[in-house]
C-alpha cells in the first residue's frame, strides 16, 4: 500500500492541496532527502516542491 505524505498547511487562504502517493518502501527515503533539501534550500516542503517543479520544467523547455 501506498502512503501520502501531507505537509501542507492551512496557512495561504485560497492554496490547493495535492497528495502524493509515495510507495511504502520510499517513503523513509523520500522524507530524509526532502528533509535535507528543505533545510539546505530554507524552504517549506510546499516552497520546496514548487520550486522543483517550476526548475524541471524550466529546464525542459529549453530543450524544445
Amino acid at each position: 500500500m501506498d502512503t501520502v505524505l501531507d505537509k501542507t498547511t492551512d496557512k495561504d487562504i485560497g492554496s490547493t492541496k495535492r497528495h502524493i502517493s509515495i510507495p511504502q518502501r520510499e517513503v523513509e527515503l523520500i522524507d530524509k532527502m526532502s528533509s535535507k533539501l528543505m533545510n539546505y534550500y530554507g524552504y517549506t516542503y510546499s516552497q520546496l516542491h514548487r520550486s522543483l517543479v517550476r526548475d524541471e520544467y524550466k529546464r525542459r523547455m529549453e530543450l524544445l
